[in-house]
Parts: structure tokens; C-alpha cells; sequence
């Protein structure tokens, strides 16, 4: 469907400042990459603030037009980024650092862990289906 447009000036004013902030940092990061290559790339960290303007950019664009469901899924996952990514630069200051990087750790071990655990859920959910389109068919 057709997109309700805005009427509030101040708001679309504000938008276009920040898809103006995001492209100014994305052309910084584009530098930061032309001029460290490979070791860019390396850095995790890097590739999740990139992410993070993406979503960010994907939610905020056209900056006259009310978000559509898909605009409001990409906001979600830049919210969830920006926080994440927050807790992160905590890794930085002398009393919260160790707490940081703790959290990494767990996350990073709870990421592996449900890889796995994908891994078995599709595999029963596979087998039983299997087994219940046989049972239904006979």
C-alpha cells in the first residue's frame, strides 16, 4: 500500500539530520576500511556499528513517510544494536570493564551453544515430521 505521509516538519527535519549523521559515518567508515583493509575487517566491531547505520538508515528512510512494518523491524534490531553495542564501549572505563567484558564472553558462549542446539531442533523437527507424514499417509 501507499505510505501515510508526515506533516510534522520538525520530525522530518530530524530525520534528515540523522540519515545526514549516518551518512557522514558511513563514509568515515568507508576511509577507516579503504585505509586499514584487512585489519578493518577483522574487528567485529567495525562490521557491527556498519550494521547498526544500515538498520538505522533502513528504519529512518524516507524521512516523509510514516515507517511500515518492515521500517519498525529494522528499528527493533538497530535498538537491540545500539544497546548491545553501548554495553560494549563499557569495556573502556577502569570500574565497568571487567563487567563488559564478562558479558562478552557469556554471549559469545551462548551463541555457540544455540548454534548447536539449532542444529538438534532441526534435526528432531526434521525426523518427527517425517515420521508423522508417514503415519498420516498410511
Amino acid at each position: 500500500g501507499q505510505r501515510q505521509k508526515l506533516t510534522n516538519g520538525r520530525l522530518i527535519l530530524e530525520k534528515s539530520v540523522v540519515i545526514g549523521f549516518l551518512c557522514v559515518r558511513l563514509v568515515l567508515e568507508f576511509i577507516k576500511l579503504v585505509f586499514k583493509r584487512l585489519q578493518y575487517l577483522k574487528n567485529y566491531e567495525n562490521l557491527f556499528f556498519v550494521t547498526l547505520y544500515i538498520l538505522t538508515f533502513v528504519f529512518i528512510y524516507p524521512p516523509d513517510s510514516e515507517p511500515c512494518i518492515d521500517n519498525w523491524i529494522f528499528g527493533i534490531f538497530s535498538v537491540i544494536l545500539a544497546w548491545c553495542l553501548l554495553i560494549f564501549q563499557f569495556e573502556h572505563l577502569p570500574v565497568t570493564g571487567i563487567y563488559s567484558l564478562m558479558f562478552q564472553k557469556v554471549i559469545i558462549s551462548l551463541v555457540k551453544v544455540l548454534l548447536i542446539f539449532a542444529f538438534f531442533i532441526i534435526g528432531f523437527g526434521l525426523a518427527f515430521n517425517i515420521g508423522l507424514v508417514s503415519q498420516v499417509s498410511n
